[in-house]
């Protein structure tokens, strides 16, 4: 899970033209690949997630860890 994850980071990142650690660092898809959140709420209690990125950015990760997971 914890490529599918990286590989949805690269995509982003290159659409928004930043490095893929501004989106997440590999620290904070480790966490999810390894706490595998459900919802928001679970998602910001992982480090490196911030209001911003789970406004902007958790919903996709939540739908492949919940895919793949």
């Amino acid at each position: 899970m914890f490529e599918k994850l990286k590989r949805h980071r690269t995509t982003l990142a290159e659409s928004e033209g930043v490095p893929p650690y501004i989106i997440f660092s590999n620290q904070t898809l480790e966490f999810m690949t390894r706490l595998k959140p459900k919802t928001i709420e679970a998602g910001l209690k992982i480090r490196g997630v911030g209001e911003k990125k789970a406004k902007e950015y958790l919903p996709d990760f939540i739908q492949i860890i919940k895919k793949h997971g």
